[in-house]
């Protein structure tokens, strides 16, 4: 782990352990065996092109003369399809013809590790030679071979509805491929290593020990996504900002995160566009894949070649990730923002929220080029530069209803960003965020406290 490789808050420091990382590329390795390593049992008659002879006639499955060569010698790029297909696409051949290795690590959930399906990741990317002539994708791949001895990947691989012949050759073929890729790897220069190889193993130690701190949180997550519920989960979403303490940190919490993304999904699923919306802009329109494993390690690669621009880019994840509620139908939503004038029970577990009339203001987004990173290189957060202009005034904002919840100890003169739908008396509302000075002191229904007090008292 690079433990001792770069602390601090606000600036990363390198010590002089970690070298500048050479920006040479190692010699690739062809991913063409000398002979045949491809499985021939008769489930392989499924993917195959049967070989023909120049009139067009079939010819014997194990024939190497026809047109096209052995049926074995290359298969086609791997399609999105069940896990049984995918090991057959890849055992039946020698090779195959390209990859989407990129796609399939960035969608890979180390939280529930499959060893089959990290075995795929790794055999797509050895087989199509990917990972033995392209450093920047091997050496955060390398963690995944690590993770799969002989025992474990074995046992997992009973759970394939396919052959016991044909397991045997998925596990023989994957232990072969994470040799190739290991070797590649060693390859390396020591500086490559320590930018490709040890920041995404300190990253996933350190995810791990987060996971293992947290194993009650994701044990009541798991059960809940058995039978998806939004009352449950918000309540888990609640208790989770307690322990991440601020809206910064939550919105980097990697269990906030997923558990505020569950939530988006079961909306849209269940066909509440108002809610998911609401959702959506408490955890904010950008950035929206960051906290996962692989943005963690873009953040932290991309922070360490800051400091040694000599070193290749890393693989693009970025935390960038689509709007899941743009396509949303139904009512029109509003987003307002303004200052509240008044809060006021309506009963039956309401309130109406009425804010003061538009005033000139200054608008700041945050955008997606860099301006620096904050912490450890294995927690390293991305810091944005932000685009400001004044905004005129806009229209007079509508009062709107809201759930009691939302607004429980919030005083006139904090700011509010907030969701609306509908006119006169049936006009509700959602308050996405609340902001007292220059600090997010509420997402949602969940509130966070400052060290001087609670905030939420609002300001004289």
């Amino acid at each position: 782990m690079l433990r001792s490789m770069c602390r601090s808050l606000g600036v990363i420091v390198c010590v002089s352990a970690c070298g500048g990382a050479s920006s040479s590329t190692t010699t690739a390795t062809s991913a063409q065996p000398t002979h045949s390593l491809a499985f021939k049992g008769e489930e392989c008659h499924g993917v195959w092109q049967r070989p023909k002879d120049a009139k067009g006639h079939d010819l014997p499955w194990d024939s190497t003369e026809g047109a096209a060569g052995a049926p074995w010698a290359k298969g086609a790029a791997l399609p999105d399809a069940p896990k049984e297909k995918l090991v057959l696409g890849l055992v039946c051949f020698d090779a195959i013809a390209g990859e989407d290795t990129f796609k399939r690590y960035v969608q890979f959930d180390d939280r529930r590790f499959d060893p089959n399906e990290a075995a795929i990741l790794i055999d797509e990317c050895v087989e199509s030679g990917k990972c033995t002539s392209d450093e920047v994708i091997a050496g955060p791949l390398a963690w995944y071979g690590h993770q799969l001895p002989e025992t474990r990947l074995s046992a997992a691989s009973k759970h394939l509805e396919i052959s016991q012949e044909a397991r045997d050759a998925f596990v023989d073929r994957t232990l072969s491929n994470i040799g190739k890729l290991d070797a590649f790897v060693a390859s390396l220069t020591e500086a490559q290593r320590a930018y490709l190889v040890d920041i995404p193993n300190a990253i996933h130690e350190a995810r791990a020990t987060y996971t293992k701190g947290h194993s009650d949180e994701y044990t009541r997550f798991d059960r809940i996504l058995e039978k998806p519920d939004v009352g449950p989960l918000t309540v888990l979403r609640s208790d989770l900002a307690t322990q991440c303490g601020a809206p910064q940190k939550c919105s980097y919490d990697p269990a906030y995160r997923e558990i505020s993304r569950a939530l988006v999904r079961l909306f849209i699923t269940t066909h509440r566009p108002f809610e998911a919306k609401t959702v959506e802009l408490a955890l904010g329109p950008i950035h929206a894949g960051r906290a996962t494993t692989a943005s963690q390690i873009w953040a932290s690669q991309t922070a360490y070649r800051k400091i040694h621009p000599e070193v290749k880019a890393p693989l693009p994840v970025t935390e960038e990730a689509p709007d899941e509620t743009a396509a949303l139908g139904g009512a029109p939503i509003e987003i307002v923002q303004g200052v509240i004038a008044a809060v006021a029970s309506l009963g039956h577990g309401t309130s109406k929220v009425t804010l003061k009339d538009p005033t000139p203001t200054k608008h700041c987004d945050e955008t997606t080029d860099i301006e620096g990173f904050d912490g450890a290189i294995e927690q390293t957060r991305v810091l944005y530069k932000s685009t400001c202009a004044d905004v005129p005034p806009g229209p007079k904002v509508v009062p709107f209803a809201v759930a009691d919840v939302e607004v429980t100890g919030i005083k006139p003169g904090a700011s509010v960003l907030a969701v609306a739908t509908g006119s006169g008396p049936t006009r509700k509302g959602a308050i996405a965020q609340v902001i007292i000075g220059d600090k997010i002191v509420q997402l949602g229904p969940d509130r966070f406290l400052q060290a001087s007090g609670d905030p939420l008292k609002g300001q004289p």
